[in-house]
C-alpha cells in the first residue's frame, strides 16, 4: 500500500528503486505506479538505468566536490533527541530519519544542497504562496541548531508534497542550517491546528540536534 510522502495509501503498488553514492551527493533512481504495470516496465526501467552517463561538466563539477571536501563540515555524526509521542518511521530518500508526529503530521531531517532563500521559496510554492525577499527571511524568528540560530519558516496553504496530493489548511514549519557544502534541513508538515499543537517540541528537537 503505497502512501508517498504521507498521501493516501494506494494498495497493490510497487517501487522499483536504486541508489547510486557518487562523490559528494547520492543518486537516486524510482519508479512506483501499479503493480502490474511496473512489473511490465521492468526491463525498460533497467535499460533506462544502464544508458545513465556523467555528463563532462558533471566530472568537473565532482572533481571540484572532491578538492574542496575537507573545508565541508561533518554529517554523519549529527544526533537528535525526538518527543517520546513521536513515532520513528526510520530513514527515507534523501533523509535522515522520519517522524509521525501525528496522522498526516510527519517531522523529518534531510540532507540537501542550495541557498536559504531558494529553498525557503520552494516550500513557500509547496503551499501555493508567492516568494519571499532575502531581507524578510532575516527578519523571521529563529530557531537554534548546532549553535546557530537559523530563520523559522511557517507558511499556511493548500500543500503539494512528492505525491501531489492536494492537502487545504496544511501548515509547513521548517527551517535550515549550512553545513559546509551541503544544508541540513528540519521541516515539519501537516493539519495546521496538529502542527501548532506541536511547535514546542519542533523547536525543542531542533535544539537537540548535535554532534558526536
Amino acid at each position: 500500500a503505497y502512501a508517498g510522502m504521507g498521501g493516501e495509501a494506494r494498495p497493490d503498488w510497487r517501487l522499483t528503486g536504486l541508489i547510486v553514492p557518487i562523490p559528494g551527493q547520492t543518486l537516486f533512481v524510482k519508479m512506483t505506479g501499479p503493480s502490474a504495470l511496473i512489473a511490465g516496465e521492468r526491463q525498460n526501467f533497467e535499460s533506462f538505468c544502464t544508458s545513465l552517463r556523467p555528463s563532462r561538466k558533471a566530472q568537473e563539477m565532482r572533481g571540484q566536490d572532491a578538492a574542496g571536501a575537507g573545508d565541508a563540515a561533518p554529517t554523519g555524526d549529527l544526533t537528535w533527541e525526538a518527543p517520546e509521542t513521536w513515532q520513528d518511521q526510520g530513514a527515507r530518500t534523501m533523509r535522515l530519519v522520519s517522524y509521525q508526529v501525528a496522522p498526516g503530521t510527519e517531522c523529518y531531517l534531510a540532507l540537501a544542497r542550495g541557498d536559504r532563500l531558494s529553498n525557503y521559496n520552494r516550500w513557500r510554492g509547496q503551499v501555493g504562496q508567492g516568494p519571499m525577499t532575502q531581507a524578510e527571511i532575516d527578519a523571521l524568528p529563529t530557531v537554534s541548531i548546532l549553535g546557530e540560530d537559523c530563520p523559522l519558516l511557517e507558511v499556511t496553504g493548500e500543500y503539494r508534497g512528492m505525491s501531489g496530493e492536494a492537502r487545504p489548511n496544511t501548515t509547513l514549519l521548517g527551517t535550515m542550517r549550512e553545513l559546509g557544502d551541503q544544508a541540513l534541513f528540519v521541516k515539519l508538515v501537516g493539519p495546521a491546528a496538529e502542527v501548532e499543537a506541536a511547535r514546542g517540541d519542533f523547536e525543542t528537537f531542533c535544539a537537540s540536534i548535535g554532534e558526536r
